[in-house]
């Protein structure tokens, strides 16, 4: 098994900042090849993310045409019934619009 180092490098150069910056400039030909094409990836990465936000907003787009967001409607009957229950002039009988969610009557030998 390999194992992969690290190599660092350091110059210290004898001159003031800027005169080191040209020369650095100067020859960056020489350690940075030209004709490199990383543009490519970056143009390929940018078009895709494009689309797919392209993609993304047509989806909403048509979904927010298509009509009101749904309600939660299972919400709103235990709301409701918690509302019936808490307004309610004797515990266990709910009042109020509930449904299908309604709580049933206690049997007479359970209230007390």
């Amino acid at each position: 098994m390999s194992s992969v180092g690290t190599a660092t490098a350091s110059v210290e150069v004898n001159c003031d900042p800027q005169k080191a910056f040209d020369v650095f400039t100067k020859e960056i030909g020489r350690w940075w090849r030209r004709g490199t094409h990383y543009w490519i990836g970056f143009l390929i990465v940018g078009v895709l993310l494009i689309i797919l936000g392209a993609i993304g907003g047509l989806l909403a787009m048509r979904m927010i045409k298509s009509g009101s967001p749904p309600t939660p409607q299972m919400a709103i009957e235990e709301a409701q019934l918690i509302k019936g229950t808490l307004t309610s002039p004797s515990p266990g009988h709910p009042v109020g619009p509930v449904g299908s969610r309604q709580a049933p009557n206690p049997a007479p030998a359970e209230r007390r």
